[in-house]
């Protein structure tokens, strides 16, 4: 990252997964014996297909069910697929799933945040289930070219800091199930070369590609 100045987190730790069923009875059933259907509401081949391939990967890898990836080119597809029953579970944003939650129309199962949701208070963490690892989120980060002066990076930071500390940042944020955590400067570099080398391992292993 020679090339670039990283400067902050501006929001960490977003856990942005949210398991869903179809029904309240989906999940009183025993695990089938054939793969369960995972429908993805994201355009085969984008970022977030792999995003969801590799979280689907780590679902198989700690809890032993066999996953089907079947990508759906966006949300409103992908969830009329589910409450349909066509496929058999989802994974999305709570945003997402609040309105067919709150209708019953689809039953959240897990979340993937190291706590729970502030818009889906009643779902568990797939920590309280007993998958102590299993912590999947996302974050945005801000930076800067590397030759930008150090005085305007640190007015920058400090602007950064000042808005999502805010009471409006925060209100809004937390509407969104966004867990706002500023992390700077080296702190923000060493979390991005561990989360790297932690998703090319389930890459390779994976081998997941762009289709």
């Amino acid at each position: 990252m020679k090339s670039i100045r990283i400067l902050a987190a501006a929001v960490c730790s977003f856990a942005m997964f949210v398991l869903a069923v179809a029904g309240p009875n989906a999940i009183a059933q025993d695990f089938p014996s054939k793969p369960i259907r995972l429908v993805v509401p994201a355009v085969p081949g984008g970022s977030s297909d792999s995003i969801t391939r590799m979280l689907a990967k780590v679902m198989q890898d700690q809890t032993g069910i066999d996953l089907v990836h079947v990508p759906y080119k966006g949300a409103s597809p992908a969830l009329l697929a589910l409450i349909t029953q066509d496929v058999d579970i989802t994974v999305t944003s709570p945003a997402s799933l609040k309105g067919f939650i709150d209708s019953r129309q689809l039953q959240a199962i897990a979340f993937t945040g190291s706590k729970r949701s502030a818009i889906l208070p009643n779902v568990p963490t797939m920590i309280e289930q007993g998958f102590p690892d299993f912590v999947l989120s996302a974050w945005w980060g801000i930076f800067l070219p590397a030759g930008v002066p150090a005085p305007v990076s640190e007015k920058l930071t400090a602007m950064i800091l000042s808005a999502v500390r805010s009471p409006e940042f925060q209100k809004h944020a937390e509407g969104l199930s966004l867990d706002v955590a500023p992390v700077m400067g080296k702190s923000f570099s060493q979390s991005i070369g561990e989360q790297n080398a932690r998703w090319k391992q389930l890459i390779d292993k994976s081998q997941i590609k762009l289709d």
